[in-house]
């Protein structure tokens, strides 16, 4: 599950783990945002997430947008990411 938040960037949680949680805490995967150390994204405003028919997420946020490629397992530690005017 890919979330999109307007002032905590791009949270990821895997499928098994939503299905194996015990329904009140779940713990992201992966959370690209400003100041993550592993996964920064230049703008953690992220206002909207969409889907390609090919799998791969893009996401928008303020003059940017953001690819992430979903050819491959893991996640990656950057997305592409794009300047917007």
């Amino acid at each position: 599950m890919w979330i999109a938040t307007c002032s905590g960037g791009v949270f990821v949680v895997k499928r098994d783990k939503m299905l194996s949680g015990d329904g009140m805490n779940i713990e992201a995967d992966c959370n690209y945002y400003t100041r993550e150390a592993h996964h920064p994204i230049p703008y953690a405003g992220v206002m909207g997430i969409t889907i390609t028919h090919n799998g791969d997420i893009w996401a928008a946020a303020d003059n940017y947008i953001y690819g992430f490629s979903r050819n491959s397992f893991a996640l990656p530690d950057r997305p592409t990411v794009i300047k917007s005017q």
